[in-house]
């Protein structure tokens, strides 16, 4: 049933951690095929510059230049993506700070950031909203409500286990209450069925699964939003809230 925190519609946001190329030619692909979707790309800043990115397995400048001129929205996931909880407040703020300047430099005017191993506590919450950035995503599951802390936004990660029958769920019940679905892919594998027994692959998904997630999303007519776009659809019901709060007092 839909409450007074509820959107107006239902959201879907793809979003993409880490920034390897494979995983975002893979993406971009479905997204194309589906109609330009927008999307969240969460990059590891320094992996832009070849000198710290050795394998060359991640997108660089230029690509990610390609992803802000076509729509689509960078979030900075660190600079080293390292988990924060356990850093001095100093070299939170000072990695904070150099993701976002970099990648401004670079022509991304990021307002998004996702935690490191989606690792959080209110320290880094409050050093994260004072570096400006307006929304943060970790790797709590759920579906986001307007008056959802958007510094904690919730989210359903895409793994190696991932059904039909959940995704149904996932996008039904986004669908009924009116929420904000967040899916998280990482890795984007062909052939996965053959490594499902490896750890490093639980956080990776198939092109099919993921293709299968946007069309069943389409196909329910949840909206799609990057993360900037649903976490300014949140403001205006956050806003009224508080406004109903201080004629009650």
């Amino acid at each position: 049933m839909v409450s007074n925190d509820s959107f107006p519609q239902p959201m879907v946001t793809f979003c993409f951690d880490d920034g390897s190329r494979k995983q975002v030619e893979q993406a971009l692909l479905i997204l194309r095929a589906a109609g330009r979707i927008p999307a969240t790309f969460a990059v590891i800043v320094s992996k832009l510059y070849p000198e710290n990115d050795r394998p060359g397995k991640h997108i660089k400048v230029a690509e990610l230049r390609e992803l802000v001129a076509t729509g689509h929205e960078v979030a900075a996931h660190g600079w080293e993506h390292i988990a924060m909880p356990g850093l001095e407040e100093s070299r939170i703020r000072d990695d904070l700070d150099l993701s976002k300047s970099i990648l401004k430099e670079e022509g991304a005017r990021t307002e998004t950031f996702v935690y490191p191993y989606g690792a959080f506590t209110d320290r880094v919450v409050t050093c994260v909203h004072e570096a400006g950035f307006t929304a943060a995503r970790g790797i709590q599951p759920g579906t986001n409500r307007p008056s959802q802390h958007p510094h904690k936004l919730l989210c359903k990660m895409l793994r190696s286990q991932t059904t039909a029958s959940d995704i149904h769920d996932w996008i039904g019940y986004a669908k009924q209450e009116c929420r904000w679905l967040i899916v998280v892919a990482h890795e984007i594998e062909s052939g996965l069925r053959l490594k499902r027994r490896s750890a490093l692959c639980e956080f990776a998904t198939t092109p099919e699964t993921l293709k299968m997630l946007v069309d069943r999303a389409q196909q329910e007519g949840l909206k799609p939003v990057t993360i900037r776009q649903g976490r300014d659809l949140m403001e205006p019901t956050r806003l009224a809230n508080v406004k109903k709060m201080r004629e009650l007092a």
